[in-house]
């Protein structure tokens, strides 16, 4: 039986090691970070003294609030603008950024992201209004 119970603990350790890789949150903490005006997304470095109209981010899907809330946490005041379009209703989505503290430079969408609705032609404006 030991060796059983040792089978169960490994497929648990498992388990819980695909869910942290697959955290959206932890995968931006994970992949950008600010050190100074030196932001490095992955492999790619930006000196943000180049960058003087500011940083703007846009998150969709699903897991768009929790990658609001990790950019957030990275960039703190240095992030400019973003946008968020998220299918989850946008009254828990706003509740949760106010209870996890996220700037309020973020706009909201709830969006329907397989088929076109009003809130998500208006993330969409709203997106290639940042992009501009």
């Amino acid at each position: 039986m030991p060796e059983l119970e040792q089978l169960r603990e490994a497929a648990r350790d498992i388990f819980a090691s695909g869910l942290q890789a697959v955290n959206s949150y932890e995968a931006i903490k994970r992949s950008v970070r600010l050190d100074g005006s030196r932001l490095t997304i992955l492999d790619s470095q930006f000196d943000l003294n180049n960058y003087t109209d500011g940083i703007y981010a846009i998150a969709l899907g699903k897991a768009a609030l929790s990658m609001a809330l990790a950019l957030g946490d990275v960039l703190g005041e240095t992030l400019t603008s973003g946008v968020i379009t998220s299918p989850g209703r946008i009254d828990r989505v706003i509740a949760a950024s106010r209870a996890r503290k996220l700037s309020a430079s973020w706009s909201w969408f709830q969006g329907i992201l397989s088929l076109p609705n009003e809130p998500s032609l208006a993330a969409a404006s709203e997106s290639f209004r940042l992009l501009e």
